[in-house]
């Protein structure tokens, strides 16, 4: 076995390892699309902080029944009359975690939204799979179709390792690992 076989056996074992890690961890926040409004966890640090009350005369909110029918909010923030909306916004997709905090100007009544995107960590498993299907109608036999797999399981910063897999029409197989770089 040449010394580069060898570097590709150990390359090709850690990534297994690290794929199979990756799939079988246990993940507490992965991505989520909802359809309806959720309440949103707070973090861990801010529940050991001791709440204080502060006296406020008049809170501005918005028209409940509009912004309630405007943003399709759930059927019990209409119905329950101690809740009122003070605030909103929306959140840009990011692939890391998104800090929102809601404020109270106590001399005006009015409340507002800030917002700050958490780096991510620079090294951090990852568990991403695709699938997919190809159409080379330029290669060098006419037509050919593809079906191809990929599964990311390791980033460093932009860079993700991954496993693939891809089968032609044109009777060719093939496996590996790769790394992609995603801008």
């Amino acid at each position: 076995m040449t010394t580069l076989e060898k570097a590709l056996s150990i390359v090709c074992a850690v990534a297994v390892i690290a794929a199979i890690y990756s799939w079988y961890r246990p993940v507490n926040a992965q991505v989520q699309t909802v359809k309806e409004f959720v309440n949103v966890p707070v973090e861990k640090i801010v529940t050991r902080i001791k709440t204080v009350a502060v006296p406020v005369t008049t809170v501005v909110t918005y028209e409940k029944p509009v912004i309630v029918q405007k943003l399709e909010l759930p059927d019990w923030v209409n119905t329950d009359t101690d809740m009122q909306v003070i605030a909103q916004g929306d959140v840009s997709p990011y692939l890391g975690t998104t800090n929102v905090v809601a404020l109270l100007n106590t001399k005006t009544g009015h409340a507002s939204l800030i917002m700050k995107q958490k780096p991510m960590p620079i090294i951090a498993f990852e568990s991403i799979g695709e699938v997919g299907v190809n159409y080379y109608p330029f290669a060098y036999k006419a037509g050919i179709i593809s079906l191809l797999a990929r599964y990311s399981f390791l980033r460093i910063m932009n860079l993700h390792i991954e496993l693939n897999g891809e089968v032609d029409t044109a009777d060719t197989a093939k496996a590996g690992v790769g790394i992609v770089y995603q801008f």
